[in-house]
């Protein structure tokens, strides 16, 4: 694996799917963040097993300035790959594998070796998309979370009330928080016939609202088992 891009964009994509991450992961692996490299494109992959971000990099975008020599994968601790961007005083920086898991991270005259993991042992996650789709203006679902999210519950006991109820039926869209002491509720129109109830939990749309970008159109995909964002 070997590749050069912008320390810039690398750098801010790291953070984006690092706020996924926990460090108090029980399964190793996904204390890190995986590195997948393709022919055109680079995949950045955290998650926490609950929540999972994915962020993808093209070779069509010239302000990433990506230039792939070798494909491949593997996953680095991510608080240390952080630390090492962040650390690289250069436009561009080169990541590579130089002997099995050990990556080589350089730009400039600056150059940092660390120990990654096998790209096999971090976890399958699964990001196809449900089949009920619709949009959402980025600032309308920014308010939603702003105006629900808070009164949702913080302890564990009723996991159900640590997140915010999605409810589409008949054109509408009715978002509703609880914890049992107040209740938070929301309503919207929506242009879609979708019809779900699904609760999403408080923390990871939290950090959704923190990394879409404003004036801009979600997409979201819902199942009975989980929710997806597209930004």
């Amino acid at each position: 694996m070997n590749f050069k891009i912008s320390k810039k964009v690398f750098y801010s994509s790291l953070q984006t799917v690092s706020r996924a991450i926990s460090s108090n992961s029980p399964i190793p692996s996904l204390t890190g963040i995986k590195i997948d490299v393709l022919e055109d494109s680079i995949v950045l992959t955290g998650s926490d097993s609950d929540i999972s971000i994915q962020k993808t990099l093209t070779a069509d975008d010239e302000d990433i300035n990506l230039v792939i020599s070798e494909t491949g994968s593997i996953v680095i601790e991510a608080k240390y790959i952080l630390e090492i961007v962040r650390k690289i005083d250069a436009d561009e920086i080169d990541l590579r594998i130089v002997d099995g898991s050990l990556t080589k991270i350089s730009g400039n005259n600056a150059k940092f070796e660390i120990n990654g993991v096998r790209a096999m042992d971090y976890p399958t996650l699964d990001f196809t998309k449900p089949s009920q789709q619709f949009e959402l203006d980025a600032d309308v679902l920014v308010k939603i979370v702003n105006q629900t999210a808070f009164a949702t519950s913080d302890k564990e006991t009723r996991p159900v009330l640590t997140g915010v109820n999605f409810k589409a039926n008949g054109g509408k869209l009715e978002c509703t928080a609880t914890d049992s002491y107040r209740l938070a509720k929301k309503v919207i129109d929506l242009d879609s016939d979708s019809s779900f109830n699904i609760t999403i939990p408080a923390k990871s749309l939290n950090e959704l609202s923190k990394i879409i970008e404003k004036d801009s159109k979600v997409l979201i995909c819902v199942s009975d088992k989980k929710a997806q964002f597209w930004v």
